[in-house]
């Protein structure tokens, strides 16, 4: 980001909803989010990062309350914002942020941990940083899981809402070599480029329409909110090649069925894959 300053937002939520407040921050255009402990072992600290310029503190305050109406765990948060230099949420990350698997064999490790990788085990060089999408949120780990399952028989990929770059990056690791990223934030574009540039995946496309990517592609994947799912729905369902496969997730359980409804058409099959509290839907054409 070129503004030095954020806006950083705490709220304190019960662990087991940590992964929900972070992704309707994330929904919220939240930049990075992240979890550290709470003094009560029930609760964590849910941090995430906004562009100071997009709005004032109590409006953030406030539409963070309004979106986690959604879930009742959620709707006695105590939330805090204020603002802050973006080097004290780096010294943050350092403290909070470890290496991790996000698919089978593939370690994502922050620049700043020295990690000597196993035999057959690749790395993801790669910091929290200013876009959401680092892998740890449950809808990562259902599309990556997704991806590992089909990148065998898938030599193109689209990425629709990249953030960080990192299910693209997975997917080059576990073999697809022609692959499309879409990002519209500007920040979480320059983002991606450096991480695609820092793991030998320059050759990723970049992109912030998804108009401005091709035809016919194997997988399909886009991990993003409902509203936006369905907004994009024609323009998804036409990139997906005969024989091809569709990920979509960032939606829960409940909202299984609106998008089968909304995409199902298209396709000769449909599955649900359930993390937590969140879904993801493959589609596949016969």
């Amino acid at each position: 980001m070129k503004d030095p300053d954020i806006l950083r937002l705490e709220a304190t939520v019960p662990k087991e909803e940590a992964e929900n407040a972070e992704f309707l921050l994330c929904g919220l255009g939240s930049s990075s989010t992240l979890e550290k402990p709470h003094d009560d072992k029930k609760f964590v600290t849910v941090v995430a990062c906004f562009n100071s310029s997009e709005r004032s503190e109590p409006l953030l305050k406030l539409e963070a309350a309004q979106a986690f109406k959604a879930f009742p765990g959620l709707r006695d948060a105590d939330i805090l914002v204020q603002r802050e230099r973006i080097a004290d949420y780096t010294e943050l990350c350092k403290q909070h942020f470890a290496p991790f698997e996000i698919a089978k064999g593939i370690v994502v490790v922050p620049s700043w941990e020295r990690y000597v990788p196993r035999a057959n085990e690749s790395v993801i060089n790669l910091d929290p940083g200013m876009a959401f999408g680092t892998g740890l949120h449950e809808t990562t780990k259902l599309c990556a899981e997704a991806i590992e399952s089909c990148a065998h028989r898938a030599s193109s990929m689209l990425d629709v809402g990249t953030g960080s770059g990192i299910l693209a990056i997975t997917a080059r690791l576990l073999g697809v070599r022609n692959i499309c990223a879409i990002e519209n934030d500007p920040d979480a574009l320059e983002v991606a480029k450096e991480n695609f540039e820092k793991n030998s995946c320059s050759d990723i496309l970049l992109a912030q329409r998804i108009e401005d990517a091709g035809l016919g592609f194997d997988l399909v994947v886009a991990n993003i909110l409902l509203p936006t799912l369905i907004e994009l729905r024609d323009p998804i369902m036409k990139r997906v090649a005969p024989h091809g496969t569709l990920v979509l997730s960032g939606i829960t359980p409940d909202q299984e069925d609106e998008i089968k409804d909304a995409y199902g058409r298209g396709f000769t099959s449909s599955e649900a894959k359930r993390r937590g509290e969140w879904s993801a839907v493959i589609f596949r054409r016969g």
